[in-house]
């Protein structure tokens, strides 16, 4: 089935449906009075469903007047009532290009976070991580990005350059053209939040499907950006494995160990 786009003159009364765990609650509407304080109008079940009314039909209501659904995960768990919501927003997601579901992870949810455990429609959304609080002012601005639709960019604008293109074709993204690496940031949360549990990652695929570009422009940038705890002081070593990996991957472990004596 194709999917349909909602016409741009259609009036959306709200800017992010706001689908969450009631035992979460409390949480989630200190983050709902942030985003009515920053000009936004999130539909939140407690403040917008009518009393005495279906309860089905203003969850559905909620959902098709809103430009965005918002999943949030913490300690809870999905509730039984979110586990309702996020497969109609899913559906819509599917007919309609322009919806956005994603994730939104809450203070005090376990660490590190497995995307792999959600139900299957989600665990491909990229997410807005508040696991520092509810305060954090970088994850608010990423909300309020991914309640836009717009990318979590620099806040000045960059001047268009004639010299540069940012289409590499064939060739791998490496840390220089990382502005350009875009469309992979639910797979560099991924990897992080490995890196958080192990000492080892291996990242393996078909020939060409985008590995080397994955871990050169968007995992190592983000780790000299202190994505995990002090790793911006990480010593990172980039090799091509050869026709000896094994050898190829012990000697630099060997010139890692003689640069840090």
């Amino acid at each position: 089935m194709p999917r349909e786009k909602y016409s741009q003159t259609e009036e959306h009364r709200y800017n992010v449906f706001l689908s969450h765990n009631r035992d979460d609650q409390k949480a989630v509407f200190k983050i709902a009075k942030k985003l009515k304080q920053a000009g936004l109008k999130p539909w939140l079940n407690e403040w917008c469903a009518i009393p005495g009314g279906d309860w089905q039909d203003n969850l559905s209501e909620g959902l098709r007047s809103a430009s965005a659904c918002a999943v949030f995960i913490g300690p809870h768990g999905i509730g039984s009532w979110e586990k309702l919501e996020y497969k109609v927003a899913t559906d819509r997601m599917a007919r309609d290009y322009g919806f956005r579901v994603f994730l939104v992870l809450l203070p005090d949810l376990a660490e590190p976070f497995c995307p792999t455990n959600l139900p299957c429609f989600l665990t491909t959304r990229s997410w807005v991580d508040f696991r520092r609080g509810c305060n954090d002012e970088v994850a608010f601005q990423s909300l309020v990005n991914a309640i836009k639709g717009i990318p979590n960019g620099p806040s000045v604008s960059i001047d268009t350059r004639q010299d540069v293109c940012p289409y590499r074709g064939l060739q791998i993204f490496d840390e220089e053209h990382s502005e350009y690496f875009f469309g992979r940031s639910a797979d560099v949360q991924r990897l992080l939040e490995k890196l958080k549990a192990t000492r080892f990652l291996a990242v393996i695929g078909q020939s060409g499907t985008g590995k080397s570009s994955l871990v050169r422009a968007g995992l190592i940038p983000a780790l000299r950006n202190e994505a995990l705890p002090e790793s911006n002081e990480w010593t990172t070593r980039v090799f091509r494995p050869g026709a000896h990996p094994l050898v190829a991957m012990a000697s630099h472990l060997l010139w890692w160990n003689w640069a840090t004596k």
